[in-house]
């Protein structure tokens, strides 16, 4: 096994055990997690940021699935943020969302 799928299997694997989950089942997730993610970008290159830029990209998808359309004063106070602030990553969430389900016609 390529080294770098064994790393990554240690670390979800690590990561589950962590969060609760028994040895067993933290491996078999790893391979799951493992195998999507080479579905997903197997055999090309595949950015990770990490450090500020990751939490940012994490909190933001988190507000997104968390915004129900009424809440955004109550998702503002929980996040630190101002209203404005989520209006703004609720419209860049579902600009990258709409241009990985609607790709440009011209490929822009």
């Amino acid at each position: 096994m390529a080294p770098g799928l064994t790393d990554m299997l240690s670390i979800l694997e690590a990561a589950f055990v962590r969060d609760g989950a028994v040895v067993a089942d933290a491996r078999r997730l790893a391979f799951r997690a493992v195998r999507a993610l080479a579905g997903f970008a197997g055999g090309r290159s595949l950015y990770v940021p990490k450090g500020e830029q990751l939490e940012t990209a994490l909190r933001d998808r988190e507000i997104w699935e968390r915004h129900n359309g009424t809440n955004v004063s109550e998702l503002a106070k929980a996040y630190h943020l101002t209203e404005v602030q989520i209006y703004s990553i609720l419209a860049r969430q579902r600009k990258m969302i709409r241009a990985r389900l609607q790709p440009g016609l011209f490929g822009d």
